[in-house]
């Protein structure tokens, strides 16, 4: 490579001009060499730019070598693999020698890709491979440096403590590739011990990066084709299609009762029709979605192909609320009943009685919950299909969550209370956090109050973050919805000023 012999001579004409005399008075600093020294200093600079640009051309060879491999992706596979080796050999050369941070994650974006590609057939390996390269990432110096900035610092301090937008970016990296390579592992291996997730050793904290950075993502509009859409009011996602429901603005419309479906590989959007009044609620389990609606029935739809399998059932009333276990489908509504159904047959093994007011949430997680308005929340035994204890009525609740240690919170107005399990009591309160998502891990809350975002530490007590989201758009977050597989939060709402419905990501 000429280049390289240009490298090659530059460096030797450099040291040629230190004679070991030289050498010493150059580390000495003496003043009459000055001049000297502001040369050899101006030779060493030219000479490092030099070099670096010569690295950089590993990155770009790598770069060439993806282009080349989608070009015969589908021509000639087994030509691409080999170009995809080509990409790997080429980045992890490059990330060994590039100075910027910026092209060591562009590297490393490549390696994770290329392995992905050609390794599709052993995927072991390939989830090996990308989790060493995002340990490798995770660890960087750089790396460790801003994230210990950004954990130490408290609410509204934590943007202005990075400081540069340069380090903005590289959080924000540094996001993107831990949050693409979980789901590449979560979707090939559902087993996976999220612990053994590569995380950021800072000084004061473990950060993982996955769910540590959410709140840096940039926000995405996910319903930019979807004109006249009416307020989100239940969201599921199934593989990577998001399902949503809608109240519609306007009912004479041929979609006033359809679920709309968004896949967020391609945006491509489809309707789904089959009910005859609006859906309440949508569950995903395994490749089905459930939806629940106005109608009284519940239907089953396949969450990939996006066909209607059948006709679940059906309640005395509007069903309000859908939730499952591994092996069973929860509906529950305005007949004050809760059905359970198996799975399995989509035949209905039992119904619990007992509520006196219309039904509107319905959880199941390690227990079955139920909320009844006026009448407070009844936690079920489904093994013995009993009541286990009841939690007086709170007022205006919105969601529930019970995480592995036995509490329970429940979202009511615009709190979020802790209550224990064992006990029955309240253990502590979380004021005004807003429309929140529950399903965040880490023992975090996450909340929405108009555009603002609220981050909350169960573990210290304390807020994290409080900041607006940046979009161009004047919106009133009313949902969210938070999917751990794919490690990505959805938001629905309304616009301030037209009152259309619409959806986000972060």
């Amino acid at each position: 490579m000429a280049e390289l012999v240009v490298v090659r001579v530059s460096l030797q004409l450099a040291w040629s001009l230190l004679s070991n005399k030289l050498i010493k008075r150059l580390n000495t600093g003496v003043p009459s060499d000055e001049a000297l020294r502001k040369l050899l200093l101006d030779k060493f600079q030219r000479l490092h730019e030099e070099l670096n640009s010569l690295r950089r051309k590993e990155l770009v060879a790598a770069v060439s070598f993806m282009e080349n491999g989608y070009e015969l992706f589908l021509k000639d596979p087994v030509e691409a693999k080999k170009e995809f080796t080509k990409a790997r050999d080429a980045a992890q050369m490059a990330f060994g020698v590039v100075a910027e941070t910026s092209d060591k994650l562009l590297a490393t974006k490549i390696l994770i890709a290329s392995a992905m590609h050609e390794f599709e057939d052993k995927i072991d390996t390939a989830i090996s491979l990308c989790l060493k390269y995002v340990s490798r990432l995770n660890g960087l110096p750089e790396v460790v440096d801003v994230c210990n900035t950004y954990s130490k610092k408290g609410v509204g301090s934590r943007l202005g403590a990075i400081g540069s937008s340069k380090k903005l970016d590289l959080l924000k990296g540094l996001s993107e590739i831990n949050r693409n390579v979980w789901e590449y592992v979560k979707q090939n291996d559902p087993e996976f011990d999220d612990t053994k997730w590569p995380s950021v050793q800072c000084s004061n904290t473990i950060l993982q990066p996955v769910f540590g950075l959410l709140p840096l993502r940039d926000c995405q509009e996910l319903t930019k084709d979807s004109p006249d859409m009416g307020t989100p009011v239940a969201m599921a996602v199934c593989g990577k299609n998001l399902f949503i429901s809608c109240t519609s603005p306007n009912d004479q419309t041929d979609n006033a009762n359809s679920i709309e479906v968004i896949n967020l590989d391609s945006s491509e959007v489809n309707m789904l029709s089959g009910h005859s009044a609006v859906v309440l609620a949508l569950v995903a389990v395994g490749k089905r979605v459930f939806s629940g609606s106005y109608d009284r029935s519940i239907l089953a739809w396949e969450g990939f192909s996006l066909s209607l399998i059948q006709k679940v059932g059906e309640h005395n009333g509007a069903v309000r609320s859908l939730a499952a276990s591994k092996s069973m489908l929860f509906s529950a509504g305005s007949d004050r009943v809760i059905k359970c159904w198996d799975l399995a047959t989509l035949g209905c093994v039992k119904e619990l009685n007992g509520h006196e007011f219309p039904i509107s949430h319905v959880e199941f997680q390690h227990h079955l919950f139920s909320y009844a308005p006026g009448e407070g929340i009844r936690i079920w035994n489904v093994q013995k299909w009993s009541v286990i204890s009841v939690i007086p009525d709170l007022g205006n609740v919105t969601s529930l969550q019970c995480s592995i240690q036995s509490k329970l919170f429940v979202h009511c107005g615009m709190d979020v209370k802790l209550f224990n399990l064992g006990s029955g009591k309240e253990e502590t309160t979380l004021k005004n956090i807003g429309k929140v998502s529950l399903r965040f891990p880490g023992r975090k809350v996450i909340g929405f109050s108009g555009e603002n975002m609220y981050l909350y530490d169960l573990e210290s007590s304390k807020y994290l973050l409080n900041q607006a989201l940046k979009i161009e758009k004047s919106i009133d977050i009313s949902l969210v919805h938070f999917n751990y597989d794919l490690g990505l939060l959805f938001l629905g709402g309304v616009m301030k000023n037209t009152k259309e419905g619409i959806v986000l990501c972060l």
